[in-house]
């Protein structure tokens, strides 16, 4: 087996999860050893992640029911933060997986945060001061001569302006050279351009005695109006560029994409051939590894692999599945695949919060980054929010930019779909809903009818304001794009359920490790106005209370109130089925199968569904069940 002992450097490094009980359930860090810099130096304490794999293989090959669940955090996340929501899931899988059948993997990729990295290069981590003067460094030389130009026409501007070239003083004149010359060798210094313009600082004192003597003396307004203009679109050109530097979030999509994406694959892969290997150790072939174990044979169940991603990570998730993904598979040719992967795994649960993907993945005609994903698992799964200001600022911006599109809402990203609340798209008005419109949404004849979920081509819809919306068959149709089939019962949207948190109010747990709730409902990822759309006033309060008092967190509270966090682990370790059993017992955590739920009568299964759909109203969570899976 060629695994990472091969290799000088290992791809990932493993670690297991602070007090986990391998008598219960195995939990590991999955760190990959990629750095948030190139030139940061590889870690000389990098250990060979080969026997803990075998390990793992070993586990899985002797449990009756096999699974992996990974967990993989999004843009700009340190690894402390991951870490510490990494132990959250595996103490609440202790209380509900069957002993000896999970595996847990907290994957960190190398993410960086805007305020503070997670560089182990540096100690301590640098700063965001740090990271002004990396920005510099990292200009090309022709934008370090721009900024420092730029500086030029501002100091002969206000020179001009406050009158100091009409004083005949010696004094007046050394400021006029000395003061930009100062600043050019401070900016030269700063962003370690020194050796490359060692003369840039002389040349522009001259430059500025220069310009102001001849401007002195052929003083026109016009004059310090282009000085003025021209220091403007520089010093904004130069701004804008170091401004999306520090936001981050076009690096990150560079690590997710070549470092996060490229690591995770070669883990799956380490973790196929470990398991395949341990098998036949165990005397089980190759072809015994079956997606449902024989009973009374030889036959080995595939190990299920299940995914929760958050933000990038879910880009992550999917490029990871579509290159893991047979595309010489006869059955994949047919767009009509199972769920194997590799040689014993299978693709289980898909859970994604606030997904950083575009809104074409879901759209009918062409192959992308998710239709692998959704065509080989079992359940997919997606937490959404109208308010979610990191993709409707930083993701949408960034695609306006590389996104090709002439319409505003292919520039949206899939955590921007929401529940649709008027069927109008001309309509205007921003209406409260009431309770009703809360729960199951598509359900058409009650919470308990079968084959009554309305497709979610029109159940779903994106809003770029509370005056502009498009359900998705507008979308399908728009005359902007290619005409495409019409939607039909086995669209890919169709796969997906979707749970919209836009007005979802509950206790909000502690977000560091603390169990412990808050003791009143609050608002979780947004202010929950139980409006129709969110408007200018909206948006700008809850940007204060995103950026700057941190009151609600609209990109990642997902995992702070006590009903979601509920959901997106339990439906990526056990699925919908057992997630309903809840509600029959509550107190009951363990022993929660499909199989146990499936035993029950229909009109308990049905009862089941309605307690839950009561929850969701109760937490005004708008929940669209997929008809694909669920009818």
């Amino acid at each position: 087996m060629n695994t990472s002992s091969a290799l000088k450097f290992p791809l990932f490094q493993i670690d297991k999860i602070l007090n986990a009980d391998p008598d219960n359930l195995l939990g590991y860090y999955i760190a990959s050893t990629a750095k948030i810099n190139i030139e940061e130096p590889r870690l000389a304490t990098a250990i060979d992640p080969s026997p803990t794999i075998q390990q793992i293989a070993e586990y899985l090959v002797a449990s009756s029911k096999p699974e992996i669940t990974i967990s993989i955090h999004g843009y700009a996340t340190n690894h402390q933060y991951a870490r510490e929501r990494t132990d959250k899931i595996y103490h609440y899988a202790q209380q509900i997986c069957q002993p000896q059948t999970h595996v847990l993997f907290g994957y960190l990729w190398p993410s960086e945060n805007p305020i503070q990295d997670d560089s182990q290069s540096l100690k301590p981590p640098a700063s965001i001061l740090q990271k002004i003067q990396f920005a510099l460094q990292a200009l090309p030389t022709a934008l370090i001569g721009t900024v420092i130009t730029t500086l030029l026409l501002l100091m002969v501007t206000l020179t001009l302006s406050l009158g100091v070239a009409g004083q005949d003083g010696i004094i007046g004149y050394l400021l006029i050279g000395i003061i930009p010359a100062i600043a050019a060798l401070g900016i030269l210094k700063i962003g370690d351009a020194e050796k490359l313009l060692p003369g840039l600082p002389i040349g522009i004192g001259i430059a500025a005695l220069l310009l102001t003597w001849l401007f002195r003396h052929l003083w026109q307004q016009a004059i310090l109006s282009l000085g003025l203009v021209l220091f403007g679109f520089g010093f904004t050109l130069i701004f804008t560029l170091i401004g999306l530097r520090l936001a981050t979030y076009f690096r990150d999509q560079y690590r997710a994409a070549n470092y996060a994406v490229l690591d995770m694959v070669e883990l799956i892969r380490q973790l196929d051939q470990a398991i395949l290997q341990a098998g036949e150790r165990r005397g089980i072939q190759e072809s015994h590894w079956k997606l449902v174990a024989a009973p009374e044979s030889t036959d080995k169940q595939r190990v299920k692999l299940n995914i929760l991603g958050h933000s990038m990570g879910c880009f992550v998730t999917t490029q990871a599945i579509r290159i893991l993904s047979d595309v010489f598979d006869p059955l994949a040719i047919e767009e009509n695949p199972d769920s194997k992967l590799g040689k014993t795994l299978c693709l289980g649960r898909l859970v994604l919060a606030a997904a950083d993907i575009s809104t074409e993945s879901i759209m009918p005609g062409r192959s992308n980054v998710l239709k692998s994903s959704l065509r080989r698992c079992e359940e997919a799964y997606l937490f959404t929010n109208e308010g979610d200001l990191a993709l409707r600022l930083a993701s949408t911006a960034a695609n306006y930019f590389s996104f090709p599109s002439r319409s505003r809402f292919f520039g949206y990203r899939l955590g921007n779909v929401t529940a649709q609340h008027f069927p109008d798209r001309d309509q205007h008005q921003n209406h409260h809903l009431d309770t009703s419109q809360y729960g199951i949404v598509n359900s058409v004849a009650g919470f308990a009818a079968a084959q009554t979920l309305r497709p979610l081509y029109n159940a779903l819809e994106i809003r770029s304001s509370n005056q502009e919306h498009r359900n998705l068959q507008e979308l399908n149709s728009c005359p902007l794009r290619e005409p495409d089939e019409p939607f039909s019962p086995e669209a890919l949207v169709n796969c997906f359920s979707v749970f919209d948190c836009t007005d979802y109010r509950d206790y909000k747990l502690d977000p560091g490790t603390a169990p412990q709730p808050t003791s009143v409902l609050q608002p979780i990822v947004s202010h929950a106005l139980r409006q129709a759309a969110l408007n200018l006033l909206d948006y700008l309060r809850l940007s204060i209370d995103f950026f700057i008092t941190q009151r609600i967190d609209t990109h990642g509270g997902y995992f702070q109130g006590q009903f979601s966090q509920q959901l997106m682990y339990e439906l990526s370790l056990l699925g919908f089925e057992p997630l309903l059993l809840f509600f029959q017992k509550p107190e009951s955590l363990s022993g929660r199968t499909s199989q146990a739920f499936r035993s029950l009568p229909s009109n308990i299964q049905g009862e089941l569904l309605h307690h839950f759909a009561t929850v969701c109203q109760e937490k005004q969570l708008q929940v669209v069940l997929s008809p694909k899976r669920f009818s």
